[in-house]
């Protein structure tokens, strides 16, 4: 049953930036792969004085920093020697759509809650609401432009989306500890980049790493 006290502002707001935001990075992808990078290494900068500004109060502030550090090492690292348009494509799609459709849906009918104590928004609903819809947009995506095998594919975008989910989850976590509830209010419907590229930024370990060897 649909949730009654859904904020269906709040959602349209959260979708409409989301694809403004998206459509941005996919409009820079199609330049090469330096414009993209310089883009992606603005969206770093950017999350870097959330943290410095929003999270100063948090006593594990120095870890965080740390851990988007080694992040943008690591998306430099596949920006700059490993970038494959189609791939990015493709690992792009996968976390926008999981995000998108695991707020959807566990914001409608998501009942019961994965980490109450870090985030109270997540729900198992949510979460496979999000991982169905996600895997089957991005299987045609790959079938289309026939990306990988079948296999491949498989690992690829199951390993995607679960670091998709720990990367919101660890966000939620260093919020919980800074006692927040967004990074920041820069962008409308989510709070701030960090909240936004959460997924993106725990993601870019497993992309960099699997493209080295795939």
């Amino acid at each position: 049953m649909l949730k009654e006290n859904m904020d269906y502002k709040i959602l349209i707001t959260r979708l409409l930036s989301g694809l403004v935001l998206i459509s941005t990075i996919i409009f820079f992808l199609f330049y090469s792969n330096i414009n993209i990078n310089i883009l992606i290494n603005i969206i770093y900068l950017l999350i870097f004085l959330e943290v410095l500004f929003f999270f100063k109060k948090n006593k594990h502030i120095f870890l965080i920093l740390i851990y988007l550090w080694i992040s943008l090492i690591f998306s430099n690292i596949y920006f700059l020697y490993h970038f494959e348009i189609l791939q990015v494509i493709l690992f792009i799609i996968l976390i926008t759509t999981f995000d998108s459709f695991a707020y959807v849906f566990g914001s409608a009918f998501g009942k019961k809650k994965i980490f109450k104590k870090i985030s109270n928004k997540k729900t198992f609903f949510g979460l496979f609401s999000g991982f169905f819809v996600s895997f089957i947009v991005s299987f045609f995506v790959n079938y289309y432009f026939s990306i990988y095998n079948n296999i491949v594919f498989i690992f690829f975008s199951f390993t995607v989306l679960l670091f998709s989910f720990f990367g919101d989850i660890l966000e939620s976590y260093f919020k919980r500890l800074s006692n927040l509830k967004d990074s920041s209010f820069f962008i409308p419907g989510h709070g701030g980049f960090f909240d936004r590229f959460d997924s993106f930024v725990f993601s870019i370990y497993f992309l960099s790493i699997f493209s080295i060897f795939y």
